[in-house]
């Protein structure tokens, strides 16, 4: 795995986390502004994830490389599903990917699609899992 990648999201959690932690009486509460939700740190952590993903697809990843850092972002978000003020970002986060799923080749696109699939059923999936979704089978039916 991408030690960037890794990285990026390590520092990301920790900040959620400590915010979450340190988070003062009523704040974020019945949709009031303040609270961890609200933090920069997530906006900054999607710039920062497409930066990397931009670098990392010109660099001419290998296979391997792609399908870690994929498996990485699309199944990080069931790990910290106790961290709500990232759980929403790190699912949003997955439709940066699209462009690296055309880098799979077509059977490991069909691999990944089905744990994708058997990771979030379709009653639980938004509209940006849906893209991925789309994405994978298409590159999984060439």
């Amino acid at each position: 795995m991408n030690s960037e990648l890794e990285q990026l999201y390590e520092d990301y959690l920790d900040k959620v986390d400590y915010l979450e932690r340190n988070r003062k009486l009523g704040e974020g509460i019945f949709g009031l502004k303040g609270g961890p939700a609200d933090n920069p740190c997530h906006d900054r952590f999607a710039q920062d994830l497409n930066g990397f993903l931009t670098r990392f697809s010109e660099s001419g990843p290998e296979t391997e490389d792609v399908l870690d850092v994929l498996r990485k972002i699309y199944f990080a978000p069931k790990q910290h599903v106790d961290l709500r003020a990232a759980y929403w970002m790190l699912l949003a986060v997955q439709g940066m990917t699209l462009g690296l799923i055309d880098l799979l080749p077509q059977e490991r696109a069909g691999e990944l699609l089905k744990r994708y699939c058997k990771e979030y059923p379709r009653w639980e999936r938004l509209p940006v899992q849906q893209k991925v979704i789309a994405a994978l089978k298409k590159k999984g039916a060439k």
